[in-house]
């Protein structure tokens, strides 16, 4: 069995996407924020198209660094990573954003203003780290 690591780029993000599912499948803070009594039977892949939509806008970030692992027996993705360089000011700016149905938004908001506290906490105003 041999895997390859090269750069990712937005046509991976629907392989990258599924490997994300299936790391974070029993994860226990993604089914709380995608309870199954959110999901739309009309369209059950909400959450994975809004993941590879956000993937996608994530790449396109400056400063954006984006890696893949695949299978090479299969072709599959079987890991990947992305961070950004610092100083790249990716910082959220402008609309709000939209957020699947199938999203409990509160939850994510709180994870969300949980992480830039900390963030704030352990680094304060310094922009010389990297953003993962």
């Amino acid at each position: 069995m041999t895997f390859t690591l090269s750069p990712a780029s937005k046509p991976d993000a629907e392989a990258l996407v599924e490997c994300g599912a299936s790391a974070f499948r029993d994860d226990k803070l993604d089914n709380i924020t995608f309870p199954t009594h959110l999901k739309d039977s009309q369209n059950p892949n909400e959450s994975h198209a809004w993941r590879a939509a956000r993937t996608i806008d994530r790449m396109s970030g400056a400063g954006a660094h984006f890696l893949k692992v695949v299978d090479d027996d299969n072709g599959k993705a079987v890991g990947f990573a992305g961070w950004y360089a610092p100083g790249s000011g990716k910082e959220r700016v402008g609309d709000e954003p939209q957020y699947p149905k199938s999203m409990d938004v509160e939850v994510h908001k709180e994870y969300v203003t949980k992480i830039q506290e900390m963030r704030k906490k352990i680094l304060g105003e310094r922009k010389d780290y990297w953003c993962v």
